[in-house]
């Protein structure tokens, strides 16, 4: 599994083929993605349960409706991520954002048999009132399953739950309820946990880590990937995260 945070994409270089990756959480979506695309990108609060023994079905189920074999789909997820060296802030900012993200009535089959239902109740009660502080109450109950926080090592270590899930993990900062400055610290944490990630695989690789910060190219000393033209004097924000070769 590799990890990367996405926050902002370049488009001013256009490639020569493009791997399309289909999200959806329902029945109907989450086969057409198996049908169509190139591969899957669940939903930020999929519990890595609802991926494997939900979603992995449904996926070959609109596979075979169009005669393509559903190991070649690529299967990623986002994943609300919160690193702080305060791990009580951490998931803090971790349970406000699946709080806020359990509320929709459309995601019901994230949370099969009912999973949390008095909680998203109290959750989307809670929303509607204002209440953040109750929608942080009402995340708590259900962000050990379907977030990662704590400290960067703490966070490495539970992503581990979706190794043998997907392919690819996209690590989602929290934002609801949480101030901009800790948005960005955390965003940077998580910048650390990615460039950390080959530590934790058999086969070490090549890491690349470009930093989220507005920077001049010619001023700092880092790499920058992609295709777009960049010149000294033109500060430019890039995204935030890994390539292994």
């Amino acid at each position: 599994m590799q990890v990367g945070l996405v926050v902002y994409y370049d488009r001013s270089a256009l490639p020569d083929s493009l791997t399309i990756l289909a999200a959806g959480v329902g029945e109907h979506m989450v086969g057409v993605a198996g049908e169509c695309a190139d591969g899957f990108v669940g939903h930020t609060i999929a519990s890595a349960g609802y991926l494997r023994d939900i979603a992995r079905p449904l996926l070959a189920r609109g596979a075979a409706r169009a005669d393509r074999d559903a190991a070649g789909l690529r299967m990623t997820t986002q994943i609300v991520a919160a690193a702080s060296s305060d791990p009580r802030a951490a998931r803090r900012d971790a349970a406000a954002q699946v709080g806020f993200y359990s509320t929709p009535k459309g995601y019901d089959l994230l949370f099969p048999d009912g999973q949390f239902a008095a909680e998203r109740a109290a959750a989307r009660e809670a929303l509607a009132r204002g209440d953040v502080s109750g929608v942080i109450a009402a995340g708590e109950a259900m962000v050990e399953e379907r977030a990662v926080f704590g400290t960067p090592e703490d966070v490495a270590g539970q992503l581990r739950r979706y190794a043998d899930v997907i392919d690819w993990a996209i690590l989602y900062p929290p934002h609801f309820g949480v101030d901009p400055e800790r948005i960005h610290a955390n965003e940077l944490s998580l910048i650390e946990v990615a460039s950390g990630w080959t530590s934790l695989r058999t086969q070490p690789k090549r890491v690349q880590v470009v930093t989220l910060d507005l920077i001049d190219p010619g001023d700092q000393d880092i790499e920058i990937i992609g295709d777009a033209e960049m010149a000294a004097g033109h500060p430019v924000r890039v995204a935030a995260g890994q390539r292994e070769d």
